[in-house]
């Protein structure tokens, strides 16, 4: 990752915690689309084994789940390659210096998937050649002998052609996928980058609990897609042709089946979860989730049962929201995973702009630790235990006796939590990293008498 951290700005904490919203954007677009590309190319490479010949149903509705998404060229662009590429750039600054081959894992996911989304677009029109060159067959039946032959081994070449394009683009983009949730599940466990393993990445339960989940959205997206586009959008009447039931039927009962599994990733998703990345947002985003999903359960039975084609708007804009949930969920895990170092990148930051100012002629901005404990910590912390706090002299040991007393010292004071129960939880001071350090080290000067926080070499004795 050296050669891509030539390409990183240095950015505040709060523009990095700003990019977890964009991250979140670009994410829930690219699932989207890749979701139904993939679906869309596994349905319809099933649907064209199954069929006898190019003018069956099974053969039609292969087309159509060929062409659902792949029709322009710029749908892949816009919606596929740039948000992928959003997300590997918001990655690479999130976990600049980290040492974790994370934006690696993706770099090389995005190489295969743009190799199997070319193959799922060729494939959509190598479908449409081998029709004609099957009509041409079919219609030359009268021509002598050697034209047949012709254009039977062009028609037989094509048929291959189309089924090589078809399985290749569902290989590279199953292995695509699956670095790509391996890297998002690895970003999630910041306890594993020292020692990540390529293998054991790939098989760990996360990464393999990501892909199959991946996978059921992505058949259901398909599903919800194909009802919408036909139905909804080319306002297709189920009453109009026996085929347009058939594909009816058949899409909802996929859809039906498929987001019936979505829950139990959900609950398998909470689990499989790091205890110290699970708070509030993500329970009530996988709540939601659940929600969305009965949901939808709901408009696809009335849409079966009554034939209301109306709620397939209803249905899609519900499996969209899905999308976003689950990313959501999993992305504000890798927010609470990614705090500690979003503080060292501030750090880098602040370093950075000092050496700018520096530059430019301008003094360096010294923080006064002591005048912030003054103005602050004062109100409430006294020479001696009190009823709203305990002095500060009677809990500094516990700092001290740490490897780096004033990184754990200011990591609390940027994040208090509940620590003694005989005193309510220190309330958030609203300091910045800098400042957070500078009282720090003051109090430990303040009430130790040490002049810094550094741990002191230890000599090694055998």
């Amino acid at each position: 990752m050296n050669f891509l951290d030539n390409f990183v700005i240095p950015q505040p904490d709060y523009n990095l915690n700003l990019l977890n919203v964009f991250l979140v954007l670009g994410l829930t677009i690219f699932m989207v689309y890749s979701g139904i590309l993939f679906g869309s190319i596994i349905l319809s490479v099933y649907y064209k084994n199954k069929s006898k010949n190019f003018n069956d149903s099974y053969s039609r509705i292969s087309l159509e789940y060929a062409g659902l998404i792949t029709d322009k060229w710029i749908y892949g662009f816009g919606l596929g390659a740039v948000p992928f590429l959003s997300v590997i750039f918001i990655y690479m600054q999130l976990l600049h210096k980290s040492e974790v081959a994370v934006v690696n894992y993706l770099t090389l996911s995005f190489v295969l998937y743009i190799a199997g989304m070319v193959l799922a677009f060729n494939y959509n029109k190598a479908f449409h050649l081998a029709k004609v060159f099957d009509k041409v067959s079919l219609s030359n039946s009268d021509a002598d002998e050697k034209t047949n032959s012709d254009f039977e081994a062009i028609n037989n070449n094509a048929k291959s052609k189309l089924n090589s394009l078809g399985n290749f683009s569902i290989i590279l983009q199953i292995v695509a996928y699956w670095y790509l949730m391996a890297a998002l599940s690895l970003a999630v466990h910041p306890n594993e980058w020292a020692n990540s393993n390529f293998i054991s990445i790939l098989i760990s339960n996360d990464s393999l609990l990501q892909i199959f989940q991946f996978l059921t959205v992505s058949i259901a997206l398909t599903g919800i897609t194909y009802l919408f586009r036909t139905y909804v959008w080319d306002k297709k009447d189920i009453a109009q042709d026996e085929y347009f039931n058939f594909g009816f039927k058949t899409n909802i009962w996929i859809s039906l089946i498929s987001v019936l599994m979505i829950p139990v990733f959900f609950a398998a998703g909470i689990w499989s979860l790091p205890l110290s990345t699970v708070n509030t947002l993500v329970f009530f985003t996988t709540l939601a989730g659940v929600v969305l999903v009965l949901l939808i359960l709901q408009l696809l039975y009335a849409a079966y049962k009554n034939t209301k084609l109306k709620y397939l708007n209803y249905t899609f804009f519900a499996a969209l929201l899905l999308v976003l949930a689950v990313s959501l969920k999993d992305k504000t895990a890798f927010a609470i995973a990614n705090r500690e170092q979003v503080l060292v990148l501030n750090e880098e930051y602040l370093a950075h702009k000092q050496e700018f100012m520096a530059s430019l002629g301008m003094g360096k901005v010294v923080i006064d630790g002591g005048e912030i404990y003054n103005g602050r910590c004062t109100a409430c912390h006294k020479a001696e235990d009190a009823a709203t706090a305990p002095a500060h002299k009677n809990i500094i040991q516990k700092y001290l006796t740490q490897s780096d007393p004033k990184a754990a010292l200011a990591k609390f004071v940027l994040n208090p939590v509940k620590v003694n129960p005989n005193y309510p939880p220190m309330p958030n001071q609203g300091l910045n990293p800098a400042e957070a350090q500078a009282v720090a080290e003051f109090m430990i000067k303040k009430y130790s008498g040490k002049a810094d926080s550094e741990k002191k070499p230890q000599t090694m004795t055998k």
